[in-house]
């Protein structure tokens, strides 16, 4: 019921439906210790030309967006979600190195490497 209070101050005329899905999703994400719930582990995606009567709960992630390469449907596929990007980071700094060999340029890049790993 206090759902539907919350919710009807958002979505006036579909709190019935919205909270039994909000509900549901706080049911499947719900810890143990009741007071270590995290909201952040119940997204909302807007399909674009839907409507809250249209809305269901997944489990999982919902991308809201189509797939940036050109596979479409993977079968059995290993996938790692990154919550950060795994590009090398850049220096907030701008320097000028000055090499005056090859042995130099060499022993620079293999730093470079290490930093890398």
């Amino acid at each position: 019921k206090c759902v539907k209070t919350a919710i009807a101050s958002k979505q006036l005329g579909f709190e019935a439906p919205l909270a039994r899905l909000v509900a549901e999703a706080v049911l499947q994400v719900m810890p143990k210790v009741v007071n270590k719930f995290d909201v952040d582990n119940v997204r909302v995606t807007k399909i674009q030309g839907g409507n809250p009567d249209n809305s269901f709960v997944i489990q999982g992630m919902a991308i809201a967006r189509g797939p940036a390469g050109v596979v479409n449907h993977k079968e059995n596929a290993k996938v790692a979600v990154y919550a950060a990007g795994i590009e090398s980071q850049s220096t907030e700094t701008k320097g000028t190195v000055l090499l005056n060999s090859a042995e130099q340029l060499q022993n620079y890049t293999k730093g470079e490497e290490a930093r890398m790993d």
